[in-house]
């Protein structure tokens, strides 16, 4: 400073632990001429600290942001009072599939056009007006750069700034569609499949052998006229439905399957439980086996002759 007339000004630590700002200045006597300096010390532990504090705050704040799995833009009012994209998460871009730091100041509805742009764009200043968060689920949007489903919180950061945070769900919703679509098909193929059980007096049958449980179709369940809500009957209570001779033979080739896996093509006289009618029938029955070649369920049909 004595060579270069120039003030200075640097930080430092004392062996205390506490950290100063020095100031040395030439103390000017003249216009050109000076006669010595002038050393000024201000404690800036507290600031310094508190500068060190929001440092790691807005450290940990990028961390979030940058990890976080939904989307986050923030939008403020400009001087002009345009709505602009004032800043955006890695998740943003990768939600809509385009790097939207490239539209950072640019206004809400060049960015986003067209109706489904101007509904969102009020939903935005209702909550700047209001000061209260609005969720919106569900919600299509389409443009020429961006077509989806989405769901979407917009929540007021301050009075001229909105945080908006989202998910685009398009896939989720896709996959409930094909999901209805599949069940709807599944009824269709099921309602057929009862009424030809009806028309040809046929039934379908599986037992789980391990925790003997047999499940019908409904035609099984008219043919013996029981009622579904009672559940089918397990092996253990079938001679209660066939005739002692039938069982007899019906066991045999349970057994047969069971052990070794054989099919079997039965004829058997059921007993109908509503009025103890005995009825012909025709039983057949084929194993499954699970990945280790254990036989762990029999299924098959049975049909009233005519």
């Amino acid at each position: 400073v004595l060579n270069s007339a120039e003030p200075y000004e640097i930080e430092v630590q004392s062996k205390a632990g506490r950290f100063y700002l020095i100031r040395i200045i030439p103390y000017h006597v003249g216009p050109k001429a000076f006669s010595g300096i002038v050393i000024t010390m201000v404690d800036i532990t507290r600031n310094r600290n508190t500068r060190s504090d929001l440092e790691q705050t807005l450290k940990f704040k990028d961390d979030i942001l940058a990890h976080m799995p939904s989307g986050l833009i923030q939008y403020r009012m400009d001087q002009n009072n345009v709505l602009i994209l004032d800043d955006s998460n890695p998740a943003a871009s990768e939600q809509t599939g385009f790097d939207l730091s490239d539209f950072r100041g640019k206004p809400f509805l060049e960015i986003w056009p067209g109706e489904d742009g101007e509904s969102l764009y009020k939903d935005i200043l209702e909550v700047l007006k209001s000061g209260k968060s609005r969720v919106i689920n569900n919600y299509a949007y389409a443009d020429k750069k961006l077509i989806g489903n989405f769901n979407i919180q917009v929540f007021p950061i301050s009075d001229k700034a909105v945080g908006v945070s989202f998910d685009n769900i398009t896939s989720q919703i896709k996959t409930e569609d094909e999901l209805e679509k599949s069940k709807s098909k599944y009824h269709e193929m099921l309602q057929l499949l009862n009424d030809a059980e009806d028309s040809a007096k046929l039934g379908s049958w599986s037992w789980d052998i391990e925790n003997d449980k047999v499940t019908w179709s409904r035609g099984l369940f008219k043919i013996f006229q029981i009622d579904p809500k009672k559940g089918a009957p397990s092996y253990e209570d079938h001679p209660k439905i066939y005739t002692p001779e039938t069982m007899k033979r019906l066991d045999t080739c349970v057994g047969e399957a069971v052990k070794n896996g054989t099919p079997y093509t039965v004829e058997l006289t059921a007993i109908r439980q509503s009025d103890g009618k005995e009825i012909e029938c025709i039983g057949r029955g084929q194993a499954d086996k699970d990945e280790n070649g254990k036989i762990v369920r029999l299924f098959g049909s049975f049909q009233v002759k005519e």
